[in-house]
């Protein structure tokens, strides 16, 4: 555990969510940070619980953390999402995915549209996965078969099954396999598949699809990686 002013050592990764809320004054973000022993620390604004520190106290130092459900601190992570707005995503190396934060929309995967913030670590409804992907209210992994799995707001279909409406467990993107990178935006998600291919959904404030359309114009992109 860091104590108050001590600064991070071996970080491997980083990440960072936010919400815009049209108000300069009122607008919120809050950072995470991944060490190379597997640990996750936090720091910014905490009013939905999204520092995982069993508090609702924003803070301008790191805090470690905690394990699921306040019990020690959170370990064995290897990968951290891009955290949707108020939220928080971490990946294990046994494919779990851990979320805590915001869950009004159902962004955590877990069965419920929560009316009070998770302030510690639970565990969500994805399950063998291999990469995270966060939006505005929303989340989406990518499980060991290539396939993309999303769950929260869908009012812009930014989950990507094909209709309008909002699922606090995971659902399947449709027609889309063979998956090597994902990414999602504040109102929709990308995909790359194995043949290099971009797949995108959701709004992009011109247009709106609720189901993957390959993106045009673009030569087969070999590598991909989370784009905000």
């Amino acid at each position: 555990m860091i104590s108050s002013k001590t600064p991070l050592a071996n970080v491997i990764a980083i990440s960072a969510g936010g919400q815009d809320t049209g108000d300069v004054a009122a607008e919120r973000s809050h950072a995470l940070a991944l060490t190379s022993a597997g640990n996750v620390y936090a720091w910014g604004d905490n009013l939905s619980g999204e520092l995982g520190n069993n508090t609702t106290t924003s803070s301008n130092l790191a805090v470690e953390v905690e394990g699921l459900n306040g019990s020690g601190f959170l370990s064995g992570i290897v990968e951290l999402g891009p955290a949707p707005q108020s939220s928080s995503l971490a990946l294990t190396s046994k494919g779990t995915v851990y979320g805590w934060g915001d869950d009004g929309a159902g962004e955590l995967a877990n069965g419920t549209f929560a009316l009070s913030p998770y302030l510690t670590p639970i565990v969500t409804g994805y399950a063998t996965s291999t990469a995270l992907a966060g939006g505005e209210n929303q989340s989406m992994t990518l499980k060991t078969d290539r396939t993309a799995w999303t769950a929260g707001d869908n009012s812009n279909g930014q989950l990507g099954n094909g209709n309008e409406t909002k699922s606090n467990v995971p659902v399947q993107v449709s027609n889309l396999s063979a998956v090597t990178a994902i990414s999602m935006g504040g109102l929709g998600g990308m995909a790359v598949k194995s043949d290099g291919s971009v797949w995108g959904w959701g709004s992009n404030g011109i247009t709106q699809s609720f189901v993957p359309v390959q993106v045009a114009g673009l030569n087969p992109i070999m590598q991909g990686g989370p784009c905000q």
